[in-house]
């Protein structure tokens, strides 16, 4: 495993006040920003190499799938933590969890809208900033265009704790799967109606709303209540699945690329709820692996295993990667090169390459920085 000196410390305290963290899990959010960080890639290669050409179009054609497991992953541990948090305490602690998932998601974002501010050579919009601050920007323009995903976040933290609220006060949290099949399956029609009609303008609406996305975080939410409840169940599931999972993951990244998001409605419509079930197994299956080897388990070679650790610890930064990752490439994305030659080549690779690091080590920083300090002083005022 890496080591990370005294800060291991930190990391183990930070994990143990809320769950046991699971190594696999760290690994599949690893390759969930990197699919991001491919998506916003819009500077085109040299036409010196088809290759080169075709790569970074297909990674940007199943980038956005990066975002959907990211989904996935949220729903789970989310409802995990609040099914723990009920089988202990016999009630939902609503305002104490809400004020814990705000320090974990709002000072780094406020970070980034401070260093907007600061950089930025025009003057703000200040509905745009308004609705940054309290994350409604999926459904009023931002700042930047990565950052919709929290307003999806924040607005689902709010509701399965509405939710859950209310299923503890009249006593009938065991209907939790009901109510999250019934809001899966509602998302699931209002695209597929809203597509048939054509009342949305256009993709990007059914990608950013949350009426259209909460059936991703509700899938996850799933297997975050039967984990706790069906556990024996899920792992059985996991382990029988386990042959399958590198098939799964292809079929992952084939069925965006067959079917575009932009311009097919099979993938923004039902094709969601398709992906949100193959992630939804991944998971399974990784959670079922054992928690010191995660999905790595599989590995044999020493190699292999120091890939494992590397993605698992790039992983645990994730958050701060995705929120860092577009600035980062607002600078690299100046020197993409405009000759189309072989120099051009070099200049383009070192261009992606350079934005790709980067973006890991600026989300390092930002996470020693703020969001760790952060999770700590919140570990001190609300245990």
């Amino acid at each position: 495993m890496i080591s990370v000196g005294k800060n291991s410390s930190k990391e183990e305290l930070l994990s143990s006040r809320e769950s046991p963290r699971i190594p696999g899990l760290d690994t599949l959010r690893f390759f969930a920003i990197l699919l991001v960080l491919g998506r916003h890639i819009d500077i085109e290669p040299p036409l010196t190499s088809t290759f080169l050409t075709f790569f970074i179009h297909w990674w940007r054609s199943i980038g956005w799938i990066g975002v959907e497991l990211f989904f996935i992953l949220s729903g789970f541990l989310i409802t995990n933590l609040l099914v723990k948090e009920y089988q202990k305490h016999g009630a939902i602690r609503a305002a104490r969890f809400l004020y814990r998932r705000a320090l974990k998601i709002l000072p780094s974002l406020y970070v980034l809208l401070i260093f907007t501010f600061i950089a930025s050579r025009s003057p703000l919009n200040l509905t745009s900033v308004i609705a940054e601050i309290f994350l409604f920007q999926n459904y009023h323009q931002g700042l930047w265009a990565h950052t919709w995903t929290l307003a999806i976040e924040g607005q689902f933290y709010l509701i399965i704790t509405l939710v859950m609220v209310i299923l503890t006060f009249l006593n009938y949290f065991t209907l939790f799967p009901v109510i999250s099949t019934l809001i899966i399956l509602s998302c699931a029609l209002s695209r597929i109606t809203s597509a048939l009609n054509d009342t949305v303008g256009n993709f990007h609406d059914f990608a950013v709303l949350t009426h259209f996305r909460l059936d991703s975080l509700f899938t996850g939410a799933l297997i975050g209540y039967y984990w706790d409840t069906r556990r024996m169940q899920l792992e059985f599931l996991g382990k029988k699945c386990n042959k399958y999972f590198y098939i799964l993951l292809l079929c992952s990244m084939v069925l965006p690329a067959c079917f575009p998001v932009e311009t097919s409605n099979v993938m923004y419509t039902y094709g969601y709820n398709i992906l949100a079930l193959i992630f939804s197994v991944i998971l399974v299956i990784t959670l079922s692996q054992s928690p010191s080897s995660g999905i790595s388990s599989n590995g044999k070679n020493q190699m292999m295993r120091y890939l494992s650790s590397l993605f698992e610890y790039l992983g645990k930064h994730s958050y701060p990667t995705y929120l860092w990752h577009m600035p980062v490439y607002s600078v690299c994305s100046k020197f993409a090169p405009i000759q189309d030659n072989s120099s051009g080549l070099l200049l383009y690779l070192t261009v992606i390459i350079s934005y790709i690091l980067l973006s890991f080590v600026v989300g390092y920083m930002m996470s020693r920085a703020i969001e760790y300090p952060i999770l700590l002083f919140r570990g001190r005022i609300i245990p």
